[in-house]
């Protein structure tokens, strides 16, 4: 009988590869930019060669289109906080834990909207695509918590509500977190991020 566990541990070892590809160079994009991230570079910090990367990755452009999709890593965390029984209690923590001093003080392990949306309002349609395509996945999920149960009779203005307030809730974390990052004094910095959850309903975190 032939063994397939020389062949099945291989394919782990190439599928961990680029994973700690796709690790760094996430975290490179969130808090660098695309235009400052280089094949070296992420080859380098990720222990591998220059030429193992092409193992992978056609190029540059299909590393960032992956490495977008990974950076959405936070997600999950961020949305699991969620826990409390009401949809006000929920939108209060999503908007609590979102705008903290940690996640402006370190894009590159935070999310990937406040951290790319520059870099992709002056890309392409298909970078705008994959960003479009994972902010709905982001609404749909943000929703679900703030819905009341399940649909009853005026299950279509119930929601649309939902929907509205997903994105009025998603575009006040963001936006507070860009402005907080681009300021310059630490103070006004935290008053930024104070005054957004404040008018949020969600309790203060500040330093």
């Amino acid at each position: 009988m032939t063994s397939h566990a020389p062949t099945t541990q291989r394919a782990a070892q190439k599928q961990e590869s680029k994973n700690r590809l796709l690790r760094v160079a996430s975290r490179t994009l969130r808090k660098l930019g695309s235009t400052k991230l280089s094949i070296n570079d992420v080859s380098a910090q990720a222990g591998l060669t220059h030429g193992a990367f092409y193992a992978h990755f056609k190029n540059k452009k299909d590393l960032l289109r992956q490495a977008f999709h990974a950076a959405f890593d936070h997600r999950d965390t961020w949305l699991a906080t969620a826990s409390a029984p009401t949809p006000k209690q929920r939108k209060a923590q999503l908007i609590a834990n979102y705008l903290t001093p940690e996640h402006r003080d370190h894009p590159e392990n935070g999310c990937a909207f406040a951290a790319c949306a520059h870099d992709i309002a002056k890309a392409g349609a298909e970078e705008k695509s994959a960003f479009e395509t994972e902010l709905k996945t982001s609404l749909a999920r943000v929703e679900e918590l703030l819905s009341e149960a399940k649909l009853g009779a005026k299950s279509r203005e119930k929601s649309e509500n939902e929907k509205a307030e997903a994105i009025n809730l998603i575009s006040t974390c963001v936006g507070a977190i860009l402005l907080s990052r681009a300021v310059e004094d630490p103070h006004f910095s935290q008053s930024i991020l104070t005054a957004a959850r404040d008018i949020s309903g969600a309790p203060n975190k500040g330093k």
